[in-house]
């Protein structure tokens, strides 16, 4: 018996297999009635339903210490990798190219600019400077060489971002990291992003790239991938500003030197769109989304900033974080979902598939909605962001900065009416490590008040 003690089972990763299994079991099976155990019990169960029996056995193993866990950040991205490749092995390459305006528009822009060095749809068009120029280089380059295969290496990209922030949590929360990955793992549209051919994933990949070298206090290199993320989307700035922040306080006699060479590169970026693309700009994303899609239209970025301290933009803005984040916001609005929603079908009703006549969907049922409510979240689980700003600590540099990049991402989205969830990219990511930073604190805060109840009670 003591050679089980020696055993490791990956039980939280199993878990979360076996939900990701059941997920995929019920998308799979819509006309299923689960009340005919007979069809879908016998003569083989379902994958997930035999690992969910595997997983009860050896979770009392470990309940009375008898096995250990392994908690292996790989085991992880394994069962993330093993789900999400099963669901991109049945996309076509075309439809993943063509999904969403953004897609095409970097494809087509990016081969331009390989062929005449224009940042346009054609050679014979004229500039398109909405974007900066680092993602229709990145779509040129996967259009020209690796347009069948292009969406597995954004998962490449995703996964690499999420090792990266899963090996910060893991280093500065030990297993506590878990509560991070695991509830990062069960947002549904982190399943759904990774098809698009846009800006969001190698974004996300240079900002992760960027936050492990803040981490580590390796500036040089923070420099290096804060302005790739800023030359991808111009929401980068967030990233600057945060390491002018750092450079002020780590090395503030070199901040100068950092200052001009981002200088330097926004002038050389916009020199070359002065002789190419008769523009002396960088890009036009910000004053493209403010003369579109803001509550005043067709203004300058001063006159937008001047005029949208009232309670009109406010109640704008309101509305854009209801539709951006709030309840159906994170419903998969595409023709290839791999998420279950147990709350609604496309069509807007309650699914069929648990409410049938049966013990096994009135007991799945409330589970899957409740942890389809937390992780997306809706309705009182919506506030579980807000708890973030409880973890401001004045000593905790790069915690604040986690804290204020992720808020900002979403602050900055809500003043222009811009649509889809793809937004939460990055706040999904920084979730890892915030909400592993939550449950750590909340459990040191309940062991330091259960200790002066017990010494109460002693004395």
């Amino acid at each position: 018996m003591r050679y089980l003690q020696l055993i490791k089972y990956p039980l939280f990763q199993s878990l979360l297999l076996s939900l990701l299994l059941l997920n995929n079991w019920l998308v799979n099976n819509p006309n299923l009635i689960i009340a005919d155990y007979s069809e879908w019990l016998l003569p083989i169960p379902p994958i997930w339903f035999t690992l969910t029996l595997l997983n009860i056995a050896f979770g009392i193993f470990v309940i009375f210490k008898k096995i250990q866990i392994n908690n292996s950040l790989l085991l992880f991205l394994a069962v993330f990798i093993i789900f999400q490749l099963n669901n991109l092995s049945h996309i076509n390459s075309e439809y993943i190219w063509n999904t969403i305006p953004d897609s095409k528009t970097y494809k087509l822009i990016g081969e331009t600019l390989f062929e005449c060095g224009k940042l346009a749809i054609s050679c014979l068009e004229p500039p398109e400077l909405q974007w900066p120029i680092g993602q229709p280089i990145i779509s040129g380059f996967l259009a020209t060489f690796f347009y069948s295969y292009s969406h597995y290496i954004y998962l490449i990209l995703l996964l690499s971002s999420i090792f990266i922030l899963g090996a910060i949590s893991r280093k500065k929360f030990n297993n506590f990291y878990i509560f991070g990955i695991f509830y990062y793992f069960l947002m549904p549209n982190n399943y759904e992003i990774t098809l698009f051919i846009v800006s969001e994933v190698p974004y996300l990949f240079f900002t992760s790239l960027y936050l492990y070298n803040l981490f580590n206090n390796n500036l040089r290199s923070a420099f290096i991938f804060s302005i790739l993320s800023f030359l991808i989307r111009s929401i980068g700035l967030i990233n600057m500003i945060i390491f002018f922040i750092f450079v002020l306080k780590k090395q503030k006699n070199k901040l100068i030197n950092y200052i001009f060479a981002f200088l330097t590169i926004c002038l050389f970026l916009s020199t070359y769109n002065l002789f190419v693309n008769d523009q002396f700009v960088i890009s036009t994303t910000i004053s493209t989304n403010i003369q579109g899609d803001s509550l005043y239209k067709n203004k300058s970025f001063i006159e937008f900033a001047t005029s949208s301290f009232n309670l009109e933009t406010l109640n704008f803005a309101k509305e854009n974080l209801s539709r951006l984040y709030g309840d159906g916001s994170r419903d998969c609005r595409f023709r290839e979902c791999f998420f279950y929603n147990p709350l609604f079908t496309k069509d807007g009703f309650p699914p069929d598939l648990l409410n049938a006549n049966s013990i096994f969907g009135k007991f799945l049922s409330p589970f899957l909605i409740q942890l389809f409510k937390l992780t997306s979240p809706l309705g009182p689980y919506s506030y579980v962001p807000l708890l973030f700003l409880l973890l401001f600590k004045k000593t905790d540099l790069f915690n604040n900065s986690l804290i204020i990049i992720y808020f900002l991402s979403i602050l900055l989205s809500i003043f222009t009416a811009e649509y889809g969830s793809r937004w939460w990219l990055l706040p999904n990511l920084l979730s890892i490590y915030l909400f592993s930073s939550l449950i750590f604190n909340l459990t040191k805060i309940i062991k330091k008040i259960l200790r002066q109840i017990q010494n109460k009670f002693i004395f």
